[in-house]
């Protein structure tokens, strides 16, 4: 974890435009901060700046938060090494949090240990989770269990985790199942034993489900089934902001996820927003025109069409991973070279490619 936090911070809002505005907007920062100390971590790669810019990249891009994320050890890049992000501030950690299970008196108290299920309440919640409907009573039947059982929280999530991001179940079924994760954070309030709880651990869960909705969405081939299931989900997160359950940015990403293109890179998890003045200063639109070559070099030209289009699948994490494989390579001199006419035709393939634009010169 890098220790200056004006660094940091800097770092990590440049990771959420770079998500937000895909990598041809990464290129053009980089066009303009050439020379600015403050983002040499752009730039300097292998340095441990440079190296936290690209785990923030991909750990934003995976659903993790400004403050939570994961901290197993991962591979980025098939036969490359593994990343092993930093460890969670001791205040941030879930083991030391306190959750804010709120009592009639209004005070909160610690998370008692939890328990398992047993095999018959794992047994009946699972029946109740494959008979769901949208039937209200079934619902309310499903979240007074949940409740009943708040002390096994953990195993609760995780099926129903499971129950949502199974790719076979049916439309309604799963639309069910999403209606009692909804009432089931409502009342996380309640002055029950642990209820709390589930909003901690669904909020660990909940990219990973609008993502399998995502997938179901873009399956869907029929428009107005597209449409209702959108109307569906749409309106349930915006409970979520209205209950004030979870934080805009938050939601706003969970929307992202669940609305984004199969062809969009990156997750746009989270919302850009708030103070960012180191980034928005060189923002300013003060800049000639750039004209892009048509390369003559064939193969060249299609060795960058290529990248972009890889860059353009696996997002700007990607992109950074090959700079720091290809340096010195000779062919792949684009991606470092600021400035040259092969560095803006790959940018301009990002954007165009970006928009829709697929077709190979």
């Amino acid at each position: 974890m890098l220790e200056d936090a004006r660094l940091r911070k800097v770092i990590d809002k440049m990771a959420l435009y770079v998500l937000d505005g895909g990598c041809a907007f990464e290129q053009a920062v980089m066009e303009r901060v050439r020379g600015n100390p403050l983002f040499s971590f752009l730039f300097e790669l292998g340095s441990k700046e440079h190296t936290y810019y690209v785990w923030r990249l991909y750990s934003f891009a995976q659903g993790d938060t400004m403050h939570r994320w994961r901290t197993e050890p991962f591979i980025m890049i098939t036969g490359s090494g593994r990343w092993v992000p930093p460890a969670l501030p001791k205040d941030k950690s879930p083991e030391n949090e306190e959750t804010g299970a709120t009592f009639a008196a209004g005070r909160s108290r610690r998370v008692e240990t939890e328990r398992t299920l047993t095999d018959a309440q794992r047994d009946e919640f699972e029946d109740m989770l494959r008979a769901l409907t949208l039937e209200r009573i079934q619902i309310k039947e499903a979240m007074g269990f949940a409740l009943d059982n708040a002390d096994a929280a953990g195993e609760i999530v995780e099926v129903l985790t499971e129950s949502l991001t199974l790719k076979e179940t049916p439309i309604p079924t799963k639309v069910a199942r999403l209606m009692l994760v909804s009432d089931i954070l409502h009342n996380s309030s309640a002055p029950v034993k642990n209820a709390s709880a589930y909003r901690t651990k669904f909020e660990t869960n909940l990219p990973d489900i609008l993502e399998s909705f995502n997938d179901l969405y873009r399956s869907v081939t029929g428009r107005i089934t597209a449409e209702a299931l959108k109307e569906r989900v749409m309106k349930v997160l915006q409970v979520w902001a209205d209950w004030f359950l979870f934080s805009d940015a938050y939601v706003n990403g969970l929307r992202s996820t669940f609305l984004r293109s199969s062809n969009s890179g990156v997750t746009s998890f989270h919302s850009i927003s708030g103070d960012a003045t180191e980034i928005e200063h060189v923002l300013i639109p003060n800049v000639p025109d750039i004209t892009v070559v048509m390369l003559e070099d064939a193969r060249l030209r299609k060795v960058i069409d290529k990248m972009a289009l890889y860059v353009l699948d696996g997002g700007c994490a990607f992109e950074q991973a090959v700079m720091e494989r290809v340096r010195g390579n000779p062919l792949f001199s684009l991606l470092f070279e600021l400035g040259s006419k092969e560095h803006t035709y790959y940018v301009w393939r990002l954007y165009s490619f970006a928009q829709g634009e697929l077709n190979l010169l």
